[in-house]
């Protein structure tokens, strides 16, 4: 378990030294992204439902609970029982690699989000230098 302190006028973290419980509804926890791209439905199950809020409220003594929280919801391969509308049960080990580009601008507002899957892309070759 982790926990916030202050000392001196300095906030940090620290580990207590103790195990957190279980995860509640016997969910399975998933590590992913701290960010995501969600529709209504899951973010109105997020907000309104009783499992999700006991898994926030857990969630507060783990260390980077953004890592694993909307994973955990989201990823309903590991999670059926959650019913999670909107939820992915595709695998998360072996498949396809892709990276993300998010931009964001300020002033008018640009926001873009570029999906590559590693696959698709041409392979670049290391030249060698004589």
């Amino acid at each position: 378990m982790w926990e916030e302190y202050s000392s001196n006028g300095t906030l940090g973290i620290r580990k207590t030294g103790r195990e957190n419980s279980v995860p509640p509804h016997e969910m399975e926890i998933v590590r992913g992204s701290a960010y995501g791209i969600f529709s209504r439905k899951f973010v109105e199950f997020v907000v309104n439902d009783e499992r999700a809020n006991d898994l926030l409220e857990w969630s507060q003594y783990t260390y980077s609970p953004d890592e694993h929280y909307w994973a955990t919801l989201h990823h309903t391969l590991y999670n059926p029982h959650l019913h999670t509308p909107g939820g992915y049960s595709g695998c998360l080990a072996n498949c396809e690699r892709y990276f993300v580009i998010f931009v964001f601008a300020s002033g008018d507002i640009l926001l873009c989000l570029f999906v590559y899957f590693l696959l698709s892309m041409p392979i670049k070759k290391k030249r060698q230098i004589d």
